[in-house]
This record gives C-alpha cells, structure tokens and sequence, in this order.
C-alpha cells in the first residue's frame, strides 16, 4: 500500500532532529489499542498490501498506514476536567486527501464491550483544511465543516508536520494548529471527557513522533 519511500526518510529524520462498521479494540505497540473502522490485517515489517494497514513502533514514536480508516489511543483512563491534547503529526507525500489528528472524548459500551461508541475527532487533510467531527449512537455529525485554514501545513513533496492540539477549559473546547487557534465550542455540545488518541481515515501514511496529555491544576 503506502511505503516511505529512502529519500523521504531521510528527510523525516532530519526534521526529528530539528459510522462505520467497527472492529473491537485490540492492542498496538506500547500497550496502545486500535480500532478500524472495518476489518483489516495489520502488517508489520514489509509494505501494506491493499486492504490492510501497518501500526508499529518506529524510534522515535510510531508509524501508521492506514488501509480502512481507524482509531488508535493509549492505555489509561483518558483524561478529564481541564486539559490538552497535542500531537505531532508528520504526513508523508503518499497519503490522500483524508483527514487525521486527534480524537477525544471516547466512551465504551457496558460491561466487557471495549468498543468505542463515543468519541470526537479535530482533523486536518492534506489540503489545508479542519473540520471537527462526531461519532455518537451510530451516528456521524460534522460539527464544524471542512475549513480551510493557513495555519495548516498542506502535503508537499516531502514529508510535513502538523503540530495538533485539543485544549479543554470548563465551558469550552478549542482547537489549535501549529500554536494558531483555529475553533472552538461548547463544552456541552462535545462531551470531552474520556478516552484519548488518534483519527486516520482512510489512505494516511503518518508518522506520530509525540501524543502528549496534560492537565491543568489552577482554578480559573
């Protein structure tokens, strides 16, 4: 499927130096878990033929193609109250014009059911533009539409970087790009707390160098 091909990680070193169908969630590298959005073999070590998808480590961080679009956050109960999410995201030239980022506010089924039933997702594509999205009761709700914004890093011939961000206060969440602020809305209409991680659609070949959480300690 998608394969980063020598020249292009050449350069992803040097810039480290400087609803659908769901599948039940199953455990990635470091103890993450995943889940796609239809079934899909994960291949690990050799290209990804069509159909199936890679997510593996890959000092520093972890790289992921995705065949069918799919989530993928790490162990823990996720985060709650006032808090952060960031991701830096580094997208390879071969990827297509779907989004990816963050996903936030992710809520399982009862009892053993891991599957996420819930959950938000703050995107950009390929092509400059953002849009804020939400799963819920099997239902898909654009919330924000896809926006075009200069903030955003567009696909080039080499392998760029998105720094992503979720920022969570009481009555508001709000969605930054590369430290510019891009939206926000209401606490309410996304229900923030819960499980945290990462959105690829379909056809993205990405790198994840960091996913930071933090979470803010003073009353405001």
């Amino acid at each position: 499927m998608f394969r980063p091909h020598r020249a292009v990680m050449r350069s992803l070193a040097l810039s480290l130096l400087v609803i659908p169908c769901v599948v039940h969630a199953q455990r990635g590298p470091n103890g993450w878990r995943h889940q796609l959005d239809k079934p899909a073999p994960n291949v690990v070590g050799k290209d990804a033929p069509a159909g199936a998808w890679q997510f593996q480590e890959m000092v520093p961080g972890m790289h992921l193609t995705s065949g069918p679009g799919v989530i993928v956050y790490p162990p823990g109960d996720g985060a709650k109250g006032r808090f952060m999410v960031d991701a830096d995201l580094l997208l390879f030239p071969n990827s297509g014009e779907n989004g990816y980022g963050v996903m936030f506010g992710g809520r399982s089924g009862t009892g053993a059911d891991t599957t996420l039933r819930t959950w938000n997702a703050f995107l950009v594509n390929a092509a400059g533009r953002f849009a804020i999205i939400r799963h819920s009761g099997g239902k898909v709700e654009q919330l924000r539409a896809w926006t075009e914004h200069e903030a955003i890093v567009r696909r080039a011939t080499d392998v760029v970087t998105n720094r992503v961000r979720v920022w969570v206060e009481r009555d508001s969440v709000r969605f930054v790009v590369n430290g510019k602020p891009l939206a926000a809305l209401p606490s309410t209409v996304l229900d923030p707390d819960g499980l945290f991680g990462l959105r690829l659609e379909e056809g993205i070949n990405m790198h994840v160098t960091n996913v930071d959480h933090s979470v803010r300690l003073l009353k405001r």
